[in-house]
């Protein structure tokens, strides 16, 4: 059977204490910072860097797709495919090389999956080109 002193305190636990008004706003505040559930400066900080980094990640991928929308009559059906396909390979190898147990893996991993669904739109559009070839004269999907 457990005791009081066996029971872990978390945030879930100090919120539904919080609800049932069981303990005060002080009570929570001092159990919060006894059981150093609050953030100190250097978990803020690591938590900014990764969301900042998976920003920046996620930011590379939404370039690339836009890059060839932009260029998209000035490039050839092989540099669309090379727009996607070089930065998703140079992704996938950085990988392999960091690990998947570091963040910059993991990251890595994330531009790598974001470039495969960008080259799955591409490849739609060019199936579509080629299934349809009569309307693309307006849609300029051919050029």
């Amino acid at each position: 059977m457990l005791s009081q002193m066996d029971i872990k305190v978390t945030r879930r636990l100090l919120g539904w204490e919080g609800e049932q008004k069981a303990l005060s706003k002080e009570a929570i505040e001092a159990s919060l910072h006894l059981a150093e559930l609050r953030p100190n400066t250097a978990g803020w900080r690591q938590f900014a860097v990764r969301a900042m980094s998976g920003a920046g990640v996620l930011s590379l991928a939404s370039g690339a797709v836009f890059l060839v929308a932009y260029n998209w009559t000035a490039l050839g059906v092989y540099g669309r495919f090379a727009t996607i396909e070089l930065p998703m390979l140079a992704a996938l190898v950085f990988a392999w090389i960091k690990g998947l147990n570091s963040m910059a893996g993991r990251l890595a991993i994330l531009l790598a999956v974001c470039l495969t669904g960008a080259l799955v739109a591409l490849l739609v559009l060019f199936a579509f080109y080629c299934l349809f070839r009569r309307g693309s004269a307006n849609l300029q999907i051919g050029q």
